[in-house]
Formats: C-alpha cells, sequence, structure tokens
C-alpha cells in the first residue's frame, strides 16, 4: 500500500529536488528516480513516512484534498535515521546544515536540519538509545525536576527569561504541560487500538500562550497536572508492556511508536526544564 504523503512541497526544479532528497537524504522514491516530464514524486524515508515533491504548476487534483501543501522556508519533522551517518554525508555531498546537535544528557536524542534546494528546512530527529524502563524512569522523573527547577521563585522571577525573544520561565512550564495534555490521546490510541488511522490537529504554541493566557497564570495547578498526566500513563504501561512496540498511523508522522511517542515527550519535557535551568543560571538565580 502507498503511505499517504504528510505534506505535499512545492518545488521550482523537480529534477533537481528529486536528485537532492534520493542522494542527500538517502529517500526511495515510489515510482522511480527519473522524474522527467512528470508534475509530481512520492519519496519515502527509512522509516515510511512519505513526502509529496510537486512542480510549480502540479494540479491540486494529482493529491488528496485533505493533505497539506506547503510553502518554502516551512519546518519538517521526520524521523528514522541514523543521523551521525546522515550528516557525515550531507556535509560530504555539500548540503546546508542548518543545525546538528548531538546528544548532551542519557536521555537526549540526536537533532539534523537540512535546508533543501528550495528552502524547506527538513528537521531530523533520532531517539535516544534507553531500555524501555530507562525511558520510563526519565519520563516520570519530569515533574520532579521541574518542580526542583522551579523551587523558590518568586512570582517575578518566573516571568524572566534566558534571553531576548526566549520564553519565560513561566511560559514554558504552561507549554510542557499543554504539550503533553495534547499528546495523551495520541498516545492512549496507539495504546489501545494499535494500527489504527490517527488524524493529527497540530496546535500553535505561540497561539496557545497568548490565548491561554501563559503570561498570567499560576504554575502550581500545571505542576499538578504534569505530575498526574504522567503516573497516569506509566501505570498503564506497567500493566500491559506489549503496548510499547504499538503504532498507528499519524497523519502528520506517518507510522509512529509508543515507544516513540514516549521518547519524545521524554525528551522534550526535560529539554525546557534545562532551559529553566539556564535561565536561572543566566539571572544568578
Amino acid at each position: 500500500m502507498t503511505p499517504r504523503p504528510l505534506g505535499v512541497l512545492r518545488v521550482k526544479d523537480l529534477v533537481a529536488s528529486l536528485r537532492f532528497y534520493v542522494e542527500v537524504m538517502e529517500m526511495q522514491p515510489l515510482e522511480g528516480a527519473d522524474a522527467s516530464g512528470r508534475d509530481t514524486v512520492s519519496l519515502t524515508t527509512p522509516a515510511g513516512q512519505a513526502l509529496l515533491l510537486a512542480a510549480a504548476g502540479a494540479d491540486h487534483a494529482a493529491w488528496p484534498a485533505d493533505v497539506p501543501e506547503w510553502s518554502p522556508g516551512r519546518r519538517v519533522f521526520l524521523f528514522g535515521w541514523d543521523l551521525d551517518r546522515l550528516h557525515e554525508r550531507a556535509s560530504r555531498r555539500g548540503a546546508a546544515i542548518l543545525r546538528y546537535r548531538e546528544p548532551r544528557h542519557a536521555w537526549d536524542g540526536w537533532f539534523l536540519e537540512v535546508g533543501d534546494p528550495d528552502g524547506y528546512r527538513i528537521a531530523l530527529w533520532e531517539e535516544a538509545r534507553l531500555a524501555d524502563e530507562e525511558v520510563l524512569g526519565y519520563f516520570l522523573a519530569g515533574p520532579d525536576r521541574m518542580r526542583q527547577a522551579v523551587a523558590g521563585l518568586s512570582d517575578a522571577q518566573l516571568d524572566l527569561s534566558r534571553a531576548p525573544g526566549k520564553w519565560t520561565i513561566r511560559q514554558l512550564v504552561h507549554h510542557v504541560v499543554d504539550s503533553d495534555s495534547n499528546s495523551l490521546r495520541r498516545l492512549k490510541a496507539a495504546i489501545a487500538e494499535p494500527g489504527r488511522e490517527f488524524h493529527d490537529n497540530p496546535y500553535d504554541p505561540d497561539l496557545w500562550a497568548a490565548r491561554l493566557r501563559y503570561e498570567r497564570r499560576p504554575v502550581e495547578p500545571e505542576l499538578d497536572l504534569f505530575a498526574a498526566g504522567r503516573r497516569h500513563v506509566a501505570g498503564i504501561l506497567r500493566v500491559a508492556p506489549e503496548a510499547w512496540s504499538h503504532t498507528l498511523r499519524s497523519s502528520s508522522q506517518g507510522e509512529v511508536s509508543v515507544r516513540q511517542m514516549m521518547k519524545m515527550l521524554m525528551s522534550h519535557a526535560l529539554e525546557h526544564i534545562e532551559q529553566i535551568r539556564e535561565t536561572r543560571r543566566v539571572h544568578g538565580l
């Protein structure tokens, strides 16, 4: 079965774009490597995610109406590579390396962002190499680490940021908890109904921060919700350990497993907690 595309990338030169994704990014074209005379090309990642490259004049009827069409400058999130090796390959072939980060902590993963010929930002994540029990331990440690990171701060100090334009400590707390809450339904769907299709409805973190008044709300209720949600998930996985390998078909990420989702949530929270600690260091707190 042909994978459903995560999105459509409009490109100026279909032949050049296909060459980049095949030769640099190691993606596989579903219809062959020759794009001559065609308006669209489907590609799959090593993890089975699919993208559709479309020439500037390609007709919308060539893909499902509910597959989003993206414009240059868009950050496209993918996973499934050995990023050490891919970073070396992309560098050797002269690709635009926008960002590369190796793990800085045991719970951390690899991150590589590459610019394509049309200005799309291909953001790749490789998960931390941890056993399930280690993931669960770090996952459950998140709420305690968050409480420790904000302990003793006054209301005014919660509104400090580590640099101009960065989120404040208060905003980071709310963001982490909302991210967990938004991910919970997809995680439980994969546990309860493995193999199902799941239509993601991504949220805009900046819009939520503004509309939900992150800057005015206390953090204590969020810390309670954060801890309760994570204990809830851990309780399920402890009695259903087989669910770590369950997968669903996500409209935004392709096939994704409970194990991958848990690692994403684990590292996302711990990374933001490190940013809170950095903010304290910057201000001598």
